[in-house]
């Protein structure tokens, strides 16, 4: 897999719930339930549940991609990846390791079956335990990581209060700062990448 750059490689986009645009409302399809893959993180909201899966490509297994989307699958997209349930959306990063790794997508989420929610989502590595994003008007909210469940990567997911991210800070068991980066984007996604993350060797 050849990682244009930072940018280039991060977000894609199904057809729905990202800044303001609205998904399909209606009852979701009925989709097989065996071949979902387990979340590393499911938020719940009042209206919903929000989950993050990731996942190794079989073709690109050094690259994980961060999938988020309802768990009723309100608002999917059509692709069959990474299972038949689909996605909202997908983020990866020119991350192949690094302990201090820190990684965020996400952003608005709008269906037209409920208010509006925003997200914060993304890959750290093992030394980060928490994650806080911090917004503009100095609101923070914060998410511990999870277990590593992606090759050299833990997961991490959280709801945030709606405005533009200013940063997202990890921090060690103890409490320490480790990793911090700024939204390439932040008035569209919340796409970013720390200086700890090693990046993949382009040919």
């Amino acid at each position: 897999m050849h990682l244009l750059s930072r940018a280039a490689a991060g977000v894609t986009l199904a057809a729905c719930a990202l800044g303001g645009t609205l998904a399909p409302a209606g009852a979701a399809p009925h989709l097989a339930q065996d071949d979902r893959l387990p979340a590393a993180v499911t938020v719940p909201t009042p209206d919903y549940e929000f989950e993050l899966v990731l996942h190794r490509r079989p073709e690109t297994p050094d690259v994980v991609v961060a999938y988020v989307r309802r768990t009723d699958d309100v608002g999917r997209g059509f692709e069959d990846v990474p299972d038949s349930h689909g996605f909202v959306q997908s983020s990866s990063w020119n991350a192949r390791r690094g302990t201090r790794c820190l990684t965020s997508g996400g952003g608005a989420f709008s269906f037209e079956d409920s208010p509006g929610h925003a997200f914060t989502y993304g890959l750290a590595g093992r030394s980060v335990r928490r994650v806080v994003v911090v917004l503009t008007d100095g609101s923070q909210a914060g998410a511990e990581t999870t277990g590593v469940v992606a090759g050299r990567f833990r997961g991490w997911m959280v709801e945030r209060p709606p405005g533009t991210v200013a940063r997202v800070d990890g921090y060690d068991r103890h409490g320490r700062l480790v990793a911090s980066e700024v939204p390439d984007f932040p008035d569209f996604t919340d796409f970013g990448q720390s200086d700890g993350c090693v990046p993949f060797a382009f040919p």
